[in-house]
């Protein structure tokens, strides 16, 4: 971790066009640090969700939201970990993701699919355990956690 890929050099460098000195410097360090936490491929799955047109959100497939909001609360562990090491963390990781328009992309996708009226309590592990082998997984249950 700690390299900034050629991905999201383009994207920094589009970010910062709108920004003064002092919050460019302040974003590339951000993304340097986020870069240290979340894996390149991650961060660049992440970052081209910002470039869908609505044709592109509206032709996903089930397991492409699943995917989506997968990767959605797999950013959010990692973002919990490296704010476990130092606070500091969380607010870099939180304003690379706020740049990457990732918490509107999945509150759009997890709100079109979540179930926020059965009290039902679906957990991070329970949608994930292995041993579960019988149920698939459901697009429901994964939007709620995302929410």
């Amino acid at each position: 971790g700690g390299q900034i890929s050629t991905e999201t050099r383009r994207h920094l460098k589009r970010w910062k066009a709108d920004l003064d000195s002092e919050e460019a410097e302040e974003l590339q360090d951000d993304t340097m640090i986020t870069s240290k936490w979340l894996p390149e491929c991650l961060m660049n799955v992440v970052e081209g969700w910002s470039e869908m047109s609505d044709k592109d959100r509206r032709a996903e497939d089930e397991e492409e939201r699943i995917g989506k909001l997968l990767s959605w609360l797999v950013c959010l562990s990692f973002l919990d970990n490296a704010a476990a090491v130092d606070i500091r963390n969380r607010g870099a990781i939180t304003l690379y993701l706020d740049k990457t328009s990732a918490v509107t992309e999945v509150l759009l996708s997890a709100t079109l699919h979540a179930n926020l009226t059965d009290k039902k309590t679906t957990s991070w592990m329970s949608c994930l355990d292995a041993t579960n082998q019988d149920e698939s997984l459901s697009l429901s249950d994964v939007a709620t956690l995302a929410v």
